[in-house]
């Protein structure tokens, strides 16, 4: 059960990761747009505190996900963790960023999940 939890755990800072980036990006506008203002738009990256927490879930949830592929088949735990992060970042990216979710995407999501199911009963 604690294996569990913890690959749970790792889903989740994924999609932290995910949210802080999009807010964080929101903030920051567009990237790159004029090849002078490289250098300094990877300035204010580096300064910006929700791309720093973002990179920083990232990693983590990048770490839990290396221990979770010597516990558990990829085969499994892949389209288990691709699912279910989709279906965090479409619920987050609703409540916590604001985003239109429409009826087809909440019905994509829940397709999602009854897959997940079909995954592990498989």
């Amino acid at each position: 059960m604690g294996q569990i939890v913890f690959f749970l755990v790792g889903i989740c800072f994924t999609s932290l990761a995910h949210l802080l980036l999009r807010f964080g990006m929101a903030k920051f506008g567009d990237l790159f747009v004029v090849k002078e203002k490289i250098i300094s738009d990877l300035l204010k990256l580096a300064m910006n505190p929700f791309v720093i927490l973002g990179l920083l879930f990232y990693g983590l949830g990048f770490l839990i996900w290396l221990k979770i592929l010597t516990i558990f088949e990829v085969s499994k735990v892949y389209p288990v963790m691709v699912a279910v992060t989709t279906a965090l970042v479409l619920i987050g990216s609703s409540i916590f960023l604001s985003e239109n979710v429409s009826f087809l995407r909440c019905l994509g999501g829940i397709i999602i999940i009854l897959g997940i199911f079909l995954i592990f009963k498989s």
